[in-house]
């Protein structure tokens, strides 16, 4: 097997060094267990005809960056990041306000123009913009529209649609 160079920063260098020694191993066996554990959690949605990222749902996209998107939050101090239901219980009835009751969807499968709805607490000191700064960030790595709801904000101001935004809710 012939071996090709990989450039890493700096930190991912210093990590695989950390792991390598640890596990008795080389850099460059921890490197490729590495990225065949990151490539088998992805390659499922590439079954058929190998779409691009574009031509994924939005939530395949999200389920492929969701690490990214974790590590992109936590440096803004974000964190407990949950995905809201495509459609939540209380917005089927229609209640007015709640959340999940606008319709993102562009079809009834809910993939065409589908937003994702994202809940996560965030840093106080990051004030009211801290929704709109983590929605630019995950819209931007995903390149679809992202909503995100602040549940700091939520407790403070609404503890009632927090409770029910949570229920309707799974952690990503």
């Amino acid at each position: 097997m012939v071996a090709e160079a990989i450039r890493v920063d700096a930190d991912t260098a210093r990590l695989v060094a950390q792991l390598a020694h640890l596990m008795e191993s080389t850099k460059r066996s921890v490197m490729a267990d590495a990225v065949a554990a990151y490539a088998e959690a992805r390659l499922p949605a590439l079954t058929t005809d190998r779409p691009g990222f574009s031509e994924l749902s939005p939530r395949e996209r999200l389920r492929l960056r969701r690490d990214e998107v974790l590590r992109a939050f936590a440096r803004h101090g974000a964190s407990n990041v949950r995905v809201l239901d495509p459609i939540a219980p209380f917005a089927k009835a229609g209640v007015a306000g709640a959340v999940g009751s606008d319709d993102h969807s562009g079809s009834d499968d809910g993939t065409a123009d589908e937003a994702i709805d994202l809940l996560a607490e965030t840093d106080i000191m990051m004030g009211g913009e801290a929704a709109s700064v983590l929605s630019g960030i995950a819209s931007r790595m995903l390149g679809v529209r992202v909503e995100v709801t602040s549940m700091t904000s939520l407790a403070m101001f609404a503890p009632e649609r927090l409770a029910r935004s949570v229920e309707c809710s799974s952690p990503l």
